[in-house]
């Protein structure tokens, strides 16, 4: 379980994952090696699964940003996540749901032709209802 001091850690690595365990643990009150301590027992729990960086897309030149829901016209879900991997590099997030469709995916991609021959090849799988991102909506703390 966690308490209110892994919290403000964790809030502070997903605001910046470079953070400095000292700077860390200045800012929870807790010297250094207690903090060390405390991300290594995530760690181990599986709370952080991994350390990352965010990409800004559109300095990369993927401008169309899309989200696709996704409902397999057969059931044939291997077939389906093999093909949608052959993209990993513009599959930001893939989600299995429940309720309307199979999968739910966001992507980038620098061009409508691009997005298009993804498409394309998706039919072979699957129906889809595509969403164009308009802009992100962030919600200060």
């Amino acid at each position: 379980m966690l308490d209110q001091t892994d919290r403000q850690i964790l809030t502070l690595l997903q605001a910046n994952s470079r953070l400095k365990i000292k700077d860390m643990a200045e800012a929870v009150h807790l010297t250094a090696p207690a903090v060390t301590a405390r991300l290594q027992k995530m760690e181990e729990q599986g709370v952080i699964q991994r350390y990352t960086v965010e990409l800004n897309r559109h300095q990369t030149g993927c401008m169309v940003h899309v989200l696709v829901l996704v409902t397999l016209t057969e059931g044939n879900h291997q077939s389906y996540k093999d093909y949608v991997s052959r993209f990993a590099y513009h599959v930001d997030r893939h989600y299995r749901i429940a309720g309307n469709g199979c999968y739910h995916l966001e992507m980038y991609f620098e061009k409508i032709e691009d997005l298009s021959h993804f498409l394309d090849g998706l039919e072979r799988y699957a129906s889809y209802q595509v969403s164009t991102v308009v802009n992100f909506i962030a919600f200060d703390d």
